[in-house]
């Protein structure tokens, strides 16, 4: 049987401590706005998904957000894909959440609404999705969503399974993710960059098919934020873009270096 209830009325938190002041307690140690909270997968069981949280320590990269250390690194052992290794946090971020109910109660909406929760592709969204209370996941002010595509579909849809966990994206699973987007009613800072290679050579200077391209721009349309990019390797053709009219989201075009030893192409 459960212990008796404490309304922790004694604490000198509540007793000498304002509401307002006891914001900024929360907000000082359990976000920060100027670093990115990568979201990690863990090998779990197909019931009970595993996972971590990395507050980013590889901002200056210039590489793709998906290719930050902070999710993991190769190693042989790892029997071909790329996980981080123990410890699966970087910091004791949710101690204080755990320290007693009342500062659960007062401090939880500043874990989601304060900080950048970074994913990479749509496997890891929907997967921390699935592992949240709703009300959790609707406190989610700020995302950013980080993958690769390879093209044309119709080839990669043979090669790359829904629940790769590792870019190149799974096509259905993007649109799921992206539904998952739209459910967010408060979103207020949306970045995602995304990559796209030709499965025939990623140097390849052929033209990538705009259906395609439309097959991964148009499930954004269904998402809102107050800021909403879009990072490109590659220029839309005109056609494209009058597909999408009126865009949701302002569209930046960036080519970003890759990690060729640490992540295999394709």
């Amino acid at each position: 049987m459960a212990g008796p209830f404490h309304a922790q009325k004694q604490s000198r938190l509540f007793n000498l401590v304002s509401a307002d002041v006891r914001l900024l307690i929360y907000e000082a140690v359990l976000a920060d706005p100027d670093r990115m909270l990568h979201i990690v997968s863990y090998r779990g069981n197909r019931h009970r998904p595993c996972m971590g949280h990395w507050q980013c320590d590889d901002a200056e990269s210039p590489l793709p957000t998906w290719q930050h250390s902070c999710y993991g690194i190769w190693t042989p052992e790892s029997g071909g894909t790329y996980r981080r290794r123990e410890p699966r946090s970087n910091s004791n971020l949710v101690s204080m959440l755990l320290a007693c109910r009342v500062v659960y109660l007062e401090a939880i909406t500043v874990l989601y609404n304060a900080n950048v929760f970074a994913f990479k592709g749509a496997h890891g969204l929907i997967r921390f999705h699935s592992t949240l209370p709703a009300q959790n996941w609707n406190r989610l002010r700020r995302v950013n969503v980080s993958t690769v595509f390879m093209m044309p579909r119709r080839v990669s849809e043979g090669i790359y399974s829904r629940d790769n966990s590792v870019p190149p994206e799974n096509y259905y699973a993007w649109g799921e993710a992206c539904s998952t987007l739209a459910t967010l009613t408060y979103l207020q800072h949306l970045t995602i960059d995304m990559t796209i290679w030709n499965y025939r050579g990623h140097n390849s200077t052929n033209p990538f098919p705009p259906e395609d391209l439309l097959s991964i721009l148009e499930p954004l349309k269904h998402i809102k934020a107050k800021f909403f990019e879009v990072e490109l390797n590659t220029a839309l053709p005109e056609a494209v873009k009058t597909s999408l009219e009126p865009l949701n989201f302002s569209i930046k075009q960036c080519h970003r270096p890759y990690d060729t030893e640490s992540f295999r192409q394709g």
